[in-house]
């Protein structure tokens, strides 16, 4: 009879610290908080990588979500509705730009602020936005880049300029 009434009370403190364990989560959840804050959409041309879920940031800190993705079937361009924190002011001449944290890491919305006093308000969209770079893009600049680089330092070069300052042969 001893026994079972430790396993009992073992077994409640076990519920309660699960319990604890899952109202914690919940608390410093996203969950059922989609509806605190205020609405804004951006219009990109493409979404790669990012998810209903998706971090907005500023400066590196989560300010809000991206809560619904739809595509514009007038002009194919996809349609973003993100949530952020009420106590979030957001600029009109704001730059809306998908990146990611790192080669491998998740796609996020950064905000990028500018200099502007307009506030938007609920409702009101981002005109200003940039789309990823895709892979491809990224490895033909690097190879143009470094083509340029070495044009440059060709025509800098201490031998190409003094073939270019020497004085003609006489014949």
């Amino acid at each position: 009879m001893n026994r079972s009434i430790i396993e009992t009370l073992l077994g409640a403190a076990v519920l309660l610290a699960a319990g604890y364990f899952l109202f914690f989560a919940y608390q410093n959840s996203d969950v059922g908080r989609s509806g605190k804050g205020y609405p804004l959409y951006a219009t990109f041309e493409r979404v790669n990588g990012l998810t209903l879920g998706s971090d907005v940031r500023i400066s590196g800190i989560k300010v809000g979500t991206v809560t619904d993705m739809t595509l514009d079937t007038k002009t194919f361009l996809a349609t973003l509705t993100l949530n952020l924190k009420n106590n979030v002011a957001v600029s009109d001449d704001t730059v809306a730009e998908i990146t990611s944290d790192g080669l491998f890491g998740n796609s996020y919305l950064a905000l990028n602020p500018g200099g502007s006093e307009e506030i938007l308000k609920a409702g009101d969209s981002l005109t200003y936005t940039q789309a990823p770079a895709t892979f491809s893009e990224l490895i033909t600049k690097f190879m143009l880049s470094s083509k340029d680089d070495k044009d440059k330092k060709e025509s800098s070069s201490p031998a190409a300029s003094s073939q270019k300052d020497a004085a003609p042969a006489k014949p």
